[in-house]
């Protein structure tokens, strides 16, 4: 790390992690007879230990006598022999179909992105926050056992990860201001607002979810030891799935389970109206 000056520190780093895996056999935890079916969709014998090189740089600093605090990276990470839990199914002729848990290398992702905050305090009364990231993905090589039982190629090669947002940014703002005839009180109100990109449900990048914004407001009374605080969050009643994930159909009776034919979603919290109080001792 370098300090140019009191105020500013610049810095870069490259770290390695290793998880030595899992010391199992996949293709050992199933009978002999599913083995075959299982090499067919991707599992291999053996977990290797998976490995993340990480590069990083970045600066933290402040301005106007600390009025104004900010920092930022870039990243660029590598992982390699990503271990991944896998559910497959095995189809048995006269009988139920053999669901497995296995874990598998994925192969190697790389990682990307940039991260940005500050924090600001223009008076006394007001402070405002804002932090904003890209975080992106890219399947190098990689298999996608969803995929293979959609289409017929389980290749993922070139896809993102599920499951994560690629932008972000949240920010907040409050006025608070002391009341004099009532002490160390001090009345406040507050705004927050966040908001994420859809994610992907699985390494195929079928499906997605819809980006989403939440904004809350909150107004209240507080001291060093007793708060009261009116609020209303997702006030603007944001209806956007917060997860989704493939899965069967398990109310069909009529059910194959040749591969999946439903998404299981996480529902939001819709509007909230409440009343906090908050006692610390």
């Amino acid at each position: 790390q370098y300090k140019p000056n009191p105020d500013l520190m610049l810095y870069a780093t490259y770290s390695r992690g290793v998880n030595p895996g899992l010391g199992i056999d996949p293709l050992l935890s199933v009978p002999p007879e599913y083995a075959a079916d299982l090499e067919a969709q991707g599992v291999t014998h053996g977990v290797k230990p998976e490995i993340l090189d990480n590069f990083e740089a970045g600066f933290k600093g402040s301005l106007f006598n600390g009025r104004l605090i900010f920092a930022g990276d870039v990243y660029y990470d590598i992982w390699s022999d990503k271990i991944t839990e896998t559910t497959l199914l095995i189809p048995r002729p006269n009988d139920t179909p053999l669901y497995v848990s296995v874990f598998t290398n994925q192969g190697r992702v790389d990682l990307k992105g940039l991260e940005l905050e500050m924090t600001a305090r223009p008076t006394d009364e007001l402070t405002m926050f804002l932090a904003g990231a890209i975080n992106d993905s890219t399947i190098k090589r990689g298999s996608c056992a969803f995929c293979q039982t959609m289409t017929g190629d389980g290749d993922a090669t070139g896809n993102r990860l599920p499951f994560t947002s690629k932008y972000s940014l949240q920010g907040w703002a409050e006025y608070a201001v002391p009341v004099p005839s009532m002490g160390n009180y001090s009345v406040y109100g507050r705004g927050e607002f966040t908001y994420k990109s859809g994610v992907y449900a699985s390494e195929g990048n079928y499906a997605k979810t819809d980006d989403a914004a939440v904004v809350n407001f909150r107004l209240g009374l507080r001291s060093d030891g007793l708060s009261f605080e009116g609020f209303v969050t997702n006030a603007f009643n944001n209806k956007t799935y917060t997860s989704v994930q493939p899965n069967w159909e398990l109310a069909n009776p009529a059910q194959s389970f040749a591969t999946y034919d439903t998404m299981v979603v996480g529902l939001p919290q819709l509007r909230t109206w409440g009343l906090r109080v908050r006692y610390d001792f």
